[in-house]
């Protein structure tokens, strides 16, 4: 349903790891890696991704790719 767009972003900044993401960011390591593997999307708080978003200074909507057509599913 969501997807992280997080090693697309590292390479466009030239980041080599989480861990200097996570420095950047001032986010735990543990959940960089969350995100860089697309596990427990869900479960990262609004301020986290914000977080990220500023430390990367990239949106919400370059982050994440969202399949709508998925969400639709559930929602039937």
């Amino acid at each position: 349903m969501i997807r992280s767009n997080l090693r697309l972003i590292m390479a466009q900044r030239r980041i080599k790891n989480v861990t200097e993401v996570a420095e950047i960011c001032k986010i735990s390591n543990p959940t960089i890696t969350k995100l860089n593997n697309d596990r427990k999307l869900e479960s990262l708080s609004l301020e986290t991704i914000l977080k990220i978003c500023a430390g990367l200074e990239c949106t919400i909507e370059e982050l994440f790719e969202i399949d709508y057509e998925k969400i639709e599913e559930l929602l039937k």
